[in-house]
C-alpha cells in the first residue's frame, strides 16, 4: 500500500451532526467532482480505523476498498508534525470534560501509542506525558494508568492509518 493513487479525501464532521448522512453526501458529492471535473483516476482515504469504524463504514459504503496500511511517516507526516499532534492529544487529555475523559484518553494514548511505532519516543516517555496530563488534572487512578498502557500498546500494534482506495470505475453512488 503506498500513497499517492489520487487526491486524499479528509474531512471532520461535527458530533451533533453524526448519523444524519451529513458526511456521506458531502463525501460522494466531492467524489463525484473530484472523479467528474478534476478527471482523477482514483481517490484515497487514510483512517485511524480502529479509533474511527464510522468512516470505514463510509468508505467502503462510497464503494472504497482497503488497500492496506501507511505509518504515519508514509502518510507525509514528518517527526515535528507527528509530535505537535502528539501534544494536541496531550492537551485533549488535560481539557476533556469529566464525562468524556476516558473516551478521550483511550484515543489519545492510541493515537500516541501509533507513534511508538515510528521510533518517535520510548514507550516510557509517551507513558509518562499521557499520566502527567492526568496528574495535572487531579486525576490519577489505577484503571487510568491500565488504560493508558492499554491503548499505548494497542497504538503501537496498529501501526499507521488504514488506506481505503477507489478507482474511477468503482464509484456507483
Amino acid at each position: 500500500a503506498r500513497l499517492g493513487k489520487g487526491p486524499e479525501i479528509f474531512y471532520f464532521i461535527r458530533r451533533d451532526c453524526w448519523g444524519k448522512g451529513v458526511a456521506f453526501e458531502a463525501v460522494r458529492r466531492m467524489c463525484r467532482y473530484l472523479f467528474d471535473e478534476v478527471r482523477a483516476a482514483a481517490l484515497e482515504a487514510s483512517i485511524y480505523a480502529e479509533l474511527n469504524p464510522g468512516s470505514v463504514r463510509l468508505a467502503e459504503k462510497l464503494g472504497m476498498r482497503a488497500a492496506g496500511r501507511v505509518t504515519l511517516r508514509e502518510h507525509g507526516l514528518g517527526d515535528e508534525r507527528i509530535e505537535e499532534v502528539v501534544r494536541f492529544d496531550l492537551w485533549r487529555v488535560r481539557v476533556a470534560p469529566a464525562e468524556r475523559l476516558n473516551s478521550i484518553l483511550a484515543e489519545a494514548a492510541f493515537r500516541i501509542g501509533q507513534t511508538l511505532a515510528e521510533n518517535l519516543s520510548s514507550p516510557q516517555a509517551r507513558r509518562a506525558a499521557l499520566l502527567d496530563q492526568l496528574r495535572a488534572r487531579g486525576h490519577i487512578e489505577t484503571s487510568a494508568a491500565e488504560l493508558v498502557d492499554l491503548k499505548l500498546a494497542e497504538g503501537a500494534e496498529a501501526k499507521g492509518l488504514a488506506l481505503y482506495r477507489m478507482h474511477r470505475h468503482e464509484f456507483t453512488v
